[in-house]
């Protein structure tokens, strides 16, 4: 599945279709059924063009999905490690980093946030499973 993350990621929040793409595929680890590493270069129907770069290897990143949209008068950067932040940065202005609050966000993205800034929205589930171990020990 390497690669089908971050190209679903991108249609998702872009509306960006893949015209063509040029892969580069590899397995660095012996043994290993399918690619572990891959550095792709798509043109989108639009026009505009992407690199992404996939790796099961790259020692150091665990689950380092990135996006940067590079535009002609600014760019963002959202990363899944640090999900509750936004990188902005325009043209001849200081970069910025904006926090994910309830009270600014749009109907649509406050209907599935259930917690103020500050709580990750994982954070339910972890009591859950807290809770769930809990009560096995219970039952054991």
């Amino acid at each position: 599945d390497i690669g089908s993350h971050i190209e679903n990621t991108i249609s998702y929040t872009t509306g960006l279709e893949i015209d063509s793409l040029c892969a580069n595929l590899d397995i660095f680890v012996k043994g290993r059924a399918l690619d572990d590493n891959a550095e792709v270069l798509v043109k989108y129907t639009s026009g505009a063009r992407g690199i992404y770069w996939c790796s099961q290897v790259a020692i150091g990143y665990n689950n380092g999905l990135k996006i940067r949209v590079l535009g002609e008068k600014g760019s963002i950067e959202w990363e899944q490690e640090k999900p509750d932040y936004l990188k902005v940065a325009f043209c001849g202005q200081p970069v910025q980093i904006l926090s994910r609050g309830r009270d600014s966000l749009y109907p649509l993205a406050l209907r599935v946030s259930r917690l103020p800034g500050g709580h990750p929205e994982g954070l339910y589930e972890a009591f859950a499973n807290i809770y769930s171990n809990f009560s096995d020990a219970l039952l054991a």
